[in-house]
């Protein structure tokens, strides 16, 4: 299954354990919940500029390829959310929070 929701507003989003060929979420909002926890991405997965306002998990969601979030924002960064391996927020000067990827430290790459 090919999905491309660019720019769209999904409310309570669930894909848990659904298997995605190609996903595009850009500039997309999820609002509430988005849960993404044991989904399978086989191509890319594209986030980029998507915006989550609720709780947000990955848990076991499987990337063959990559997972693109450039411009992700997050709203309530201070939330326990799951995130993909490799991806981490970073709170902003507004209190929001920006999704970028981690260095091999584990702290966003960039930053020492």
């Amino acid at each position: 299954m090919n999905l491309d929701l660019t720019g769209a507003t999904l409310i309570d989003f669930d894909l848990t354990s659904g298997h995605v060929t190609k996903a595009i979420f850009d500039k997309a909002t999820f609002t509430e919940t988005a849960r993404f926890s044991e989904a399978t991405f086989t191509e890319t997965a594209e986030f980029n500029g998507a915006t989550f306002t609720g709780y947000v998990e990955f848990d076991g969601a499987t990337f063959i390829r990559d997972a693109w979030f450039n411009g992700a924002a997050v709203a309530n960064p201070a939330e326990p959310h799951s995130w993909p391996d490799g991806w981490c927020v970073t709170v902003t000067p507004e209190g929001t929070g920006s999704l970028v990827r981690e260095g091999a430290d584990g702290v966003p790459a960039g930053e020492d």
